[in-house]
């Protein structure tokens, strides 16, 4: 390998991250939502999203990782106390959440495609995506919705016209938000301050 005077190996990125979550499936309760999330090593981390509360976004992050055996475990204990939950849908990402007159809906990705590589992180275009309504399965029918549903309807089919199959673009492990060499050079700020740290403790 041919190195420049100039070269600096602190001039990288670091490599991906093996806790990056890749695949989803969400369970539904009558009053929950439950994401479990698989990281690339194997291990999972859960979203509950509270499916009751209209007017804000309840989502929690379970801080633990768990095996798959424990979240199989986690599942059967929540299904029996609820005495039904369902498995909803798969996907490959979560893209973001959305309120428009009447409930707030999670924007997903069903398919995607890996179009790319920046610094060893891989680049996905988006294929197919879901909106999932975050309200009660028969919120269709209460007297609260139904003199919304027409507004609510035009303006989720207006967000539909904005087609995140094309020129749309994301990563699970890298920042597509900033530049390369933005995030390089964020990264050698943090190795410095690390080595000015260990100096102050030796």
């Amino acid at each position: 390998m041919i190195r420049s005077a100039s070269y600096d190996p602190r001039f990288v990125l670091d490599p991906p991250s093996k806790y990056s979550l890749q695949d989803f499936v969400l369970y539904q309760t009558p009053n929950w939502f439950y994401v479990v999330g698989e990281c690339v090593c194997g291990v999972y981390k859960i979203l509950k999203i509270d499916r009751t509360s209209l007017n804000s976004l309840s989502v929690t992050k379970v801080e633990n990782f768990f095996t798959q055996a424990q979240v199989q475990n986690l599942l059967a204990m929540i299904a029996s106390g609820n005495q039904k939950m369902t498995e909803t849908i798969r996907f490959k990402a979560i893209l973001g959440f959305i309120k428009f007159v009447y409930c707030y809906y999670m924007v997903v990705a069903t398919r995607i495609k890996e179009v790319g590589l920046i610094g060893g992180h891989a680049c996905y275009s988006i294929e197919h995506t879901e909106m999932i309504p975050i309200a009660l399965s028969n919120y269709e029918q209460s007297q609260q919705y139904k003199p919304l549903k027409a507004q609510e309807m035009r303006y989720k089919n207006l967000f539909i016209l904005n087609d995140l199959t094309k020129e749309y673009y994301f990563s699970y492990t890298y920042d597509l938000t900033n530049s390369f060499q933005t995030q390089v050079l964020n990264r050698r700020r943090i190795l410095r301050e690390k080595q000015i740290q260990e100096k102050q403790i030796l």
